[in-house]
């Protein structure tokens, strides 16, 4: 249990980019064109920190492995994000960066001529078919996430559609996999304080006070429901997800900061609408540990059988 649970902090520390800030802003007109911005920051001591630590574990184990920041360096990188969001489907891509007050930040901004093509691209991008050669399982996430469980869909109202996302945590594990979340509804009083101590432990460390992460998206229609997002008070068009690194914590955790039940909105939908709505297929329902209970007749007629073979 007590690996397990280790096993669950590690997973979940490595969702939080606790040193990073990161803000992305959606506009999709009703022609199914749009806008994107995006800015990524990270504090340069914290990382610098970081290098020096993964350098000196490195080199106690001996040997030479993959350089953990490299990805980080070519995000970071002005040529390849730009390169990277035209491939994705964006056009009259810019970006720029700049260090300020100890962060270092890269701001990207590019229009989408077609969120239909941006969707087909995501499903069908290099990294999703990289994922399914290397690992099926992981792949499978990602094919789900890009090709499926992400973007418009059709609802109940002819007039209403519903824009997903982040799928619910569930929706992605391969069939009849236990979500790792629900280890942590099995932890004692003396587990929860060990994991505490030690998210506290790296809060002080790589300042997870100061991350943030923000998504926002301004919809061509008044939004009128919405699950785990906030719905501006002044602009019936646009909602708000904020994660700041202040308020993590257990609890918030277990809930996946409402990604666990995945992040939606449903707006009015605007005459000619440009966007191809999906078919939303309904999950399906998974016992706790990927294994369907027994009847209570079958159960029952099986130790019947079992007390007359020993009997």
């Amino acid at each position: 249990m007590k690996r397990t649970l280790s096993l669950v902090l590690v997973a979940v520390l490595a969702l939080l980019p606790a040193c990073m800030k990161l803000s992305v802003g959606n506009t999709v007109n009703a022609d199914g064109s749009g806008d994107m911005e995006m800015s990524l920051g990270y504090k340069l001591d914290t990382v610098e920190m970081l290098k020096g630590m993964v350098e000196g574990q490195m080199g106690e184990e001996g040997g030479e492995g993959e350089d953990p920041f490299a990805k980080m360096d070519e995000v970071f990188d002005e040529k390849k994000m730009k390169e990277s969001m035209t491939k994705a489907g964006m056009h009259d891509v810019t970006t720029k960066i700049e260090e300020k007050d100890g962060w270092k930040t890269m701001t990207v901004k590019g229009k989408i001529k077609s969120y239909d093509e941006m969707m087909k691209k995501a499903s069908e991008s290099d990294d999703v078919k990289k994922a399914k050669a290397e690992d099926p399982e992981v792949g499978a996430m990602m094919d789900k996430l890009m090709g499926g469980s992400f973007g418009f869909f059709k609802t109940d109202k002819e007039d209403v559609v519903k824009m997903s996302l982040i799928p619910p945590i569930g929706d992605l594990l391969p069939g009849g996999e236990e979500n790792p979340l629900e280890k942590l509804d099995e932890m004692d009083e003396d587990q929860r304080a060990m994991i505490e101590q030690q998210m506290e432990q790296m809060r002080a460390m790589f300042a997870l006070d100061q991350m943030k992460v923000e998504m926002r998206v301004r919809l061509p229609g008044e939004i009128i429901d919405a699950q785990g997002v906030k719905k501006d008070e002044k602009d019936a068009n646009v909602a708000t997800w904020t994660l700041k690194g202040a308020d993590v914590g257990l609890d918030s955790v277990k809930s996946m900061f409402g990604m666990k039940n995945g992040l939606w909105v449903k707006f009015k939908k605007p005459a000619n609408f440009g966007i191809t709505l999906k078919e939303e297929k309904k999950a399906e329902s998974k016992p706790v540990g990927g294994t369907t209970p027994k009847s209570p007749e079958k159960k029952s007629g099986e130790e019947e059988k079992k007390k007359k073979e020993d009997g």
